[in-house]
């Protein structure tokens, strides 16, 4: 459905969408990330996040999809709130909840 709303709007040539077990996938881009959305298993994403930071510029935001579905483990939010590397607010909390992070440096 991503990649067809891509094409929809004419910018699939601008993207690369990176597909998969995150575990893994993680560890592809061989170019500095401009966005990043995380909708993976919920305990992997300090470590998503964690391996995105040195992936992505300042300035770049990076999602986390159902912040709020299966109430997240503590750690989680305080390893994204703590960060003095991100800005993170969260949206959209009366549904699943999106976590909001923009690398400040």
């Amino acid at each position: 459905m991503t990649r067809r709303h891509f094409k929809q709007v004419g910018v699939e040539g601008l993207i690369t969408i990176i597909e998969g077990d995150a575990h893994e996938t993680v560890k592809q881009p061989k170019e500095l990330i401009d966005i990043a959305f995380i909708d993976a298993d919920k305990p992997g994403y300090p470590g998503y996040c964690a391996k995105l930071l040195a992936l992505v510029r300042p300035g770049v935001v990076i999602w986390a999809h159902k912040m709020r579905e299966r109430p997240p483990n503590p750690c989680d939010i305080e390893a994204i709130t703590t960060n003095a590397d991100l800005a993170t607010s969260f949206v959209l909390m009366d549904g699943a909840g999106i976590g909001v992070s923009l690398k400040k440096r």
